[in-house]
């Protein structure tokens, strides 16, 4: 995937990506799934960023991925944003998208290098006794 690709989107849809999404898109440029949950690659990203697009409801955040539960996976519209957002793809409004209504994972990267697990993001989804 070439970054200008990606830049020149950004200049056209006026937003901004997170430098380690863009360097995930950079080396899957397909995406990358495991059993529950699906990161966009660039194409899909796209598709989903007009689908997705909340001018009135999100202006700050981006569609990046989705979990099996129909969860969405969200970052901030900030360069050095780290911080992955999992919330419902009903709630996908600004006012929702904080730690009482979200889980939030604070290491984007680290998470995507583990192997994305579904259990890091929400624990309690994912309980061995249930």
């Amino acid at each position: 995937m070439d970054r200008k690709i990606i830049e020149d989107f950004e200049k056209e849809k006026n937003i901004v990506l997170p430098e380690v999404y863009i360097k995930f898109l950079i080396d899957n440029e397909k995406g990358q799934e495991n059993l529950d949950i699906s990161l966009f690659g660039f194409e899909e990203f796209v598709k989903w960023h007009e689908w997705y697009t909340k001018d009135n409801f999100a202006p700050n955040h981006i569609a990046i991925g989705c979990g099996g539960g129909s969860e969405l996976l969200v970052m901030k519209q900030e360069e050095a944003s780290n911080e992955l957002i999992v919330t419902s793809a009903g709630n996908y409004i600004e006012q929702y998208l904080t730690k009482e209504y979200c889980s939030i994972l604070q290491d984007f990267d680290g998470w995507v290098k583990r192997g994305f697990l579904a259990i890091e993001i929400n624990p309690t989804l994912y309980d061995e006794d249930c």
